[in-house]
């Protein structure tokens, strides 16, 4: 039992008693997930119910969170219906439309791949639910391992998630882990108020989730000067229809590249700076 400890506890009224549990959490929460990948498929489908039900207690859910990556990976939701597989990684009842979520994303990142969860949301629009989150390097790197390989079209709102250049790089890296094909790409990207220089917008074209980019908001993100050359002198640069750009701290090359941008540019139709 080494992934066991024992605890001794004295009582007036009964004496001693031992007693044993997990050495941490985290084994527990696995070995509850391992349990339930070792069930039938209809089994693992109530207690997802279940644990469903009681998902508007924000306390039970988080307790339950880990338990539930730790299935992903092991059982990778095979054999699961499509119907299910979206209620698990979607809080969103439209077929053509999924809002999920950053727990969502880390289900999805922990099938790597899955291709039953690649066909469950197929096909669909995918908008995350992420907005004022405040996101760590590793949640941007999942966020560019989903997209890439969704096969989906994707609507992203990163307003205010303290997100900087090392996100960025961690998102680039993500969209260009695992195996081809990475077919998943994003139309609006939305960056408002972060803290995102030049540095990172470089980074940022390196991901070919990014090449069919229509909308673009890089608001109130301290940019600086040649912030948004680089952007425009990128193949994505060409293809931008909608660019915000307030409060980004760009210099006069950068005002005057955009100028000539918009001018000559057939795409480039809304451009806020």
């Amino acid at each position: 039992l080494g992934l066991m400890q024992s605890i001794s506890e004295l009582y007036v009224d009964e004496g001693a008693t031992l007693s044993f549990s997990f050495c941490h959490l985290t084994l527990q929460e696995y070995m509850a997930a391992f349990y339930l990948s070792e069930q039938r498929v209809e089994r693992q489908m109530k207690h997802f119910q279940e644990f469903g039900s009681k998902f508007h207690n924000r306390l039970l859910y988080d307790h339950f969170q880990v338990t539930l990556q730790f299935l992903a990976g092991l059982r990778k939701f095979a054999g699961y219906p499509t119907d299910r597989i979206r209620s698990i990684v979607s809080h969103s009842k439209s077929s053509s439309e999924l809002q999920i979520t950053l727990d969502g994303l880390h289900w999805f990142f922990e099938t790597q791949g899955s291709s039953s969860v690649c066909e469950a949301i197929g096909g669909c629009r995918i908008i995350p639910r992420l907005h004022y989150i405040r996101l760590s390097a590793f949640d941007c790197f999942v966020l560019g391992y989903c997209v890439s390989h969704s096969s989906c079209s994707w609507k992203i709102n990163l307003e205010d998630c303290c997100i900087g250049d090392e996100s960025v790089e961690m998102f680039v890296h993500g969209t260009l882990e695992g195996e081809p094909p990475h077919s998943g790409h994003i139309s609006a990207l939305l960056l408002k108020q972060n803290q995102i220089t030049g540095s990172g917008l470089n980074q940022l074209w390196k991901s070919p989730t990014v090449l069919n980019l229509h909308t673009l908001d890089l608001s109130y993100n301290p940019l600086g000067n040649g912030g948004s050359i680089s952007l425009l002198r990128s193949a994505v640069g060409h293809r931008i229809r909608r660019l915000y750009l307030r409060k980004t701290r760009i210099g006069v090359e950068d005002c005057q590249a955009l100028g000539e941008q918009l001018s000559s540019s057939s795409s480039l139709k809304t451009l806020d700076v």
